[in-house]
């Protein structure tokens, strides 16, 4: 037997003819980054090298054979890997792409075409970059091995047949689906978790769950390390019971670490804890028993804390240029485009772009994604910032922006236009804090009894309490019971209120729902809220019963247009 790996090796190596893996200590091989399937890929060049000798054949002849009947495959799996895209594997993915873009491989193209797939079922035009593989592709082949079976990708990219590959493509669409429902649902649980957990010397988030979908856990501990920018381990005990719980349960549990915290090492260090571990410095697996779990989260957290320095893992962008909006032309797109494929150690450039102007924003994807329109010296750019809610985004409509970004080029319907992928966004401080001023000061007036124009935009109508109340009902409904300004705010733009939507007029609104008893509401400090939506017993309320909405129209010194 032939063992062939790409993972960071263990002490003892398995019994076998020959194991070929480029990290093992004793290897020569000078880049040792390969994929799995780079492994074998270069396996097969070896053999087959060895055969074209053999029969007096040019060596790389060999190689250049292997690679037309498998590169296009071996560049899927490099991409899917998230290997570092430099040295052999860019070579790799560069050549491999070329051969996905005119693939004559019939479930690839079927693949292609149930992902491009437009109105009607007509085919939009994607340009084929490790991004579309990364993002649309790669997801889609392994999804059938987290959520079904791998034998439906394997027949997929072996199928002749343009009919059953079409089936096929469609099938693996429709698990991808499947798999991204399971995958959220597991996020938001554990999302509550870490929530109610004390975040005082917590260095590596370590969850379980008996419940959690094993091919799963490690695209949501993707997420968390993302979101909270620490590094996460999600256990699972599915399927690993025997009807009951038992201290021997035996969990399967992924990890992902950020820079700083090499997890193969940080296992390492609790290897007694543990039945078995491996991966690379920044994803890992491991199994583990369930009475084993509270002494490994506090040694593993313990060991990072010792690694840190005791210091919280800071998440930072780093920018390649400052830009001035001028300079974002298409122009500059199509000149990027030669610095593909971008990936990880080969990330497309990353731009920074100060005081923009926040125009429209529009939820996408049921409020997934959103687009933004930023202008600045007369010049409107579009961007998308996939991941995030407009209800979660810190900037509102009119604010002044710096935003982080890489610039893309968006194909739709044979139209190319220029767009920018947001990574951050941050108000830009000094217009905000001068609009906070305002706002304050308004409302504390409004509170001692003084008198505000009806431009103010103070006094609530039905629709705000309705926007309002539909917020917070949407917020209590995921789980949550503290609410910011900024995010409901965020809530009713994304709703459409009718009119320019007023922090003052927001707090006013959360006092009257709380004075009518429609939902308790308590400010806790700068502009953070308590809330609990309490059971409906059917009792009409009258709003205009509210004595702070009656006072306030006695205080408003003109009529609202």
């Amino acid at each position: 037997m032939v063992i062939t790996d790409h993972h960071e090796c263990q002490e003892q190596l398995p019994d076998a003819c020959a194991v070929v893996n480029p990290h093992r200590p004793d290897c020569t091989y000078p880049f040792p980054e390969l994929a799995g399937v780079g492994v074998v890929f270069k396996l097969l060049c070896a053999y087959e090298s060895m055969l074209y000798k053999e029969a007096g054949k040019p060596v790389e002849d060999a190689v250049a054979s292997v690679f037309d009947t498998y590169g296009d495959l071996v560049a899927i799996g490099t991409i899917a890997d998230v290997m570092p895209m430099v040295d052999e594997n860019r070579l790799i993915v560069s050549k491999g792409l070329e051969r996905i873009a005119n693939t004559e491989r019939c479930g690839l193209a079927a693949l292609m075409d149930a992902v491009s797939a437009g109105q009607n079922g007509a085919r939009e035009r994607r340009t084929v970059n490790a991004s579309f593989v990364g993002y649309a592709l790669a997801p889609r082949i392994n999804a059938a091995g987290r959520i079904d079976h791998a034998y439906r990708a394997v027949e997929l990219l072996l199928c002749a047949n343009p009919e059953r590959a079409a089936g096929l493509a469609q099938e693996l669409c429709t698990v991808n689906k499947q798999r991204q429902a399971e995958e959220n649902t597991i996020a938001e649980a554990a999302y509550k978790m870490i929530e109610k957990e004390d975040p005082k010397d917590r260095y590596v988030i370590v969850l379980d769950n008996d419940n959690w979908h094993q091919g799963v856990i490690g695209i949501v501990a993707s997420r968390i390390t993302e979101r909270y920018g620490l590094p996460s381990i999600m256990i699972t005990f599915d399927g690993a019971t025997r009807g009951y719980t038992s201290p021997d349960d035996v969990g399967k549990g992924s990890g992902r670490s950020v820079k700083g915290i090499n997890l193969v090492e940080a296992l390492q260090d609790s290897s007694d804890l543990l039945v078995r571990y491996g991966g690379h410095e920044l994803a890992a697996g491991l199994s583990i028993r369930r009475e084993q779990i509270p002494e490994f989260r506090a040694r593993i957290n313990a060991y990072a804390k010792e690694k840190l320095g005791g210091k919280m893992p800071a998440q930072r962008y780093e920018v390649d240029c400052e830009a001035e909006v001028e300079q974002l032309t298409m122009q500059l797109a199509e000149e990027l485009t030669t610095l593909e494929p971008f990936g990880v150690a080969n990330e497309a450039p990353t731009f920074l772009l100060r005081d923009m102007t926040v125009g429209r924003i529009v939820p996408l994807a049921g409020g997934k994604h959103m687009k933004v329109f930023l202008t600045k010296n007369g010049v409107t750019l579009t961007a998308i910032w996939f991941g995030m809610s407009p209800s979660k985004a810190d900037f509102l409509a009119g604010d002044q922006v710096d935003i982080v970004f890489s610039l893309n080029i968006n194909e739709f319907r044979g139209e190319r236009t220029l767009q920018l992928v947001l990574s951050d966004a941050s108000v830009a401080t000094d217009e905000e804090d001068e609009r906070l001023d305002e706002d304050e000061a308004l409302y504390r007036r409004v509170c001692d009894g003084g008198t505000f124009s009806a431009r103010d935009g103070v006094i609530p109508a039905r629709d705000d309490f309705a926007l309002v109340y539909t917020a917070l009902r949407k917020e209590g409904r995921a789980g949550h019971s503290v609410i910011s300004e900024r995010v409901l705010i965020n809530h009713l733009i994304a709703a459409g209120a009718a009119r320019p939507v007023s922090r003052v007029r927001v707090r006013f609104v959360l006092r009257i729902l709380n004075e009518m008893q429609l939902c308790g509401i308590q400010e806790v400090g700068n502009g953070i809220y308590l809330f609990e939506i309490p059971e409906q017993n059917g009792k009409k309320i009258n709003l205009e019963d509210s004595a702070i909405l009656q006072a306030l129209r006695r205080q408003c010194v003109d009529t609202e247009a």
